[in-house]
């Protein structure tokens, strides 16, 4: 949705704040020049030459009968309930990035987002004019400058910033306490008897067994996974073959389903100690997905043998990551776990869970809690997480200054 900015905005836009960004690479001539000026303006941003400045822009929501006037047919508020439930607030704040270093500079408004590199060719890119956002971004930048010289641009950021643009972090028995849906959703079926089997047992299986498997095949690395399927509760079939391939990754381009003898101890060597190339995409991950909801089982030499690394991410799929770990326990795989210590601190709900401005898709956002370990992020949601405000604790907010 648009946030729109009254008549000089008008046929234009400054999209609305999230994670889903407009990347354009070729600009008209004047909109080019607007965007040298916006970053001139804030090189005065006291901060590293090669370094990313950020200044929070303002501007006041214009009112529902402006917004009507310029309303797309298929926009969704069509009433001032509508309007005001999704903008609240009178004040609009935007958030601003710029760079420029060598031959590439950058600026993003909120979701557009204009990357030019002089090294590339614009041949392939349609050439976008940005003139009147630009025009009023300028004019907005030169007003958030003002407020910082006057010395009241970084108090009216830490007191007035809305908590969605905030970060922070909060214990995971707090949260769920407020969100009890977000636990069912994540933890599913997994029942109190399991949480307890691996609470009880995972710290045992911390480092690589004594144990090991000889004359290890394909064979007997599918009767691993299939049971793994079983005990999440997967569709099994008659065919082992098509079981395994139904769940588990892709061993470069599925080769394993083409002229391998899963029988052959010399087959499984092979692979494992990648001579047979094509071993690209995530060989021996017996759960297929993102790096979030993987599950991996990798076989490691020792002693003339195996055992296996069970890997799987302990925020997002700690269900299959526990029920896969009993599974193998049952089958006296010798077997190690990657971290068990993070799914047994998720388990008693004593982690952290992270707060991500709307900006961001909250994933990967570890970069911005550097000093804690935290792997689970959220956005603060304004309409159901008011109670938590008091209980988050919110990171301070990076003050602004001039060069001088």
């Amino acid at each position: 949705m648009d946030i729109r900015l009254g008549e000089e905005m008008q046929g234009t836009k400054i999209l609305d704040a999230t994670y889903c960004v407009d990347e354009v690479k070729h600009i008209t001539k004047r909109t080019d020049k607007l965007m040298d000026e916006i970053l001139d303006l804030l090189a005065q941003i006291d901060a590293p030459e090669d370094s990313m400045r950020k200044l929070w822009l303002t501007t006041t929501r214009e009112s529902f009968h402006d917004y009507l006037k310029h309303a797309e047919e298929d926009d969704p508020i069509k009433t001032e309930e509508q309007f005001l439930d999704a903008y609240p607030h009178k004040k609009i704040w935007i958030p601003l990035y710029g760079y420029r270093y060598e031959k590439v500079k950058y600026l993003r408004i909120n979701s557009l987002s204009l990357e030019i590199d002089e090294a590339e060719s614009n041949f392939n890119y349609f050439e976008s004019d940005y003139y009147k956002v630009l025009k009023w971004v300028k004019d907005a930048v030169i007003i958030s400058l003002n407020k910082i010289r006057a010395g009241t641009y970084n108090d009216e950021v830490k007191n007035e910033l809305p908590y969605t643009f905030r970060y922070g972090t909060i214990k995971r028995n707090i949260y769920w306490a407020i969100h009890p849906h977000d636990k069912t959703k994540w933890m599913e079926d997994l029942t109190q008897e399991e949480c307890e089997d691996f609470l009880a047992n995972a710290k045992k299986y911390e480092k690589a067994p004594d144990n090991v498997i000889k004359g290890m095949t394909f064979r007997k690395y599918f009767d691993m996974a299939i049971a793994c399927y079983k005990k999440i509760g997967l569709e099994i079939y008659e065919d082992d073959l098509k079981t395994f391939f139904a769940y588990a990754d892709d061993f470069g381009g599925r080769v394993l389903e083409n002229e391998v003898d899963y029988d052959s101890a010399q087959n499984f060597d092979d692979f494992v100690d990648d001579r047979c190339g094509n071993m690209g995409g995530h060989p021996f991950g017996i759960i297929r997905g993102s790096s979030r909801t993987r599950i991996m089982l990798y076989p490691e030499h020792k002693d003339g043998g195996y055992y296996f690394l069970l890997n799987g991410n302990p925020n997002w799929n700690v269900r299959d990551l526990v029920r896969c770990f009993i599974a193998l326990r049952d089958m006296d795989v010798p077997m190690q776990i990657s971290s068990p210590e993070e799914t047994i601190k998720y388990l008693q709900q004593e982690d952290r869970i992270g707060f991500v401005s709307i900006e961001r898709l909250p994933i990967y956002c570890h970069l911005s809690f550097p000093d804690m370990h935290i792997e689970d992020f959220r956005h603060f949601n304004p309409k159901t997480d008011m109670k938590l405000i008091d209980k988050i604790e919110w990171l301070p907010i990076g003050e602004v200054k001039l060069k001088q």
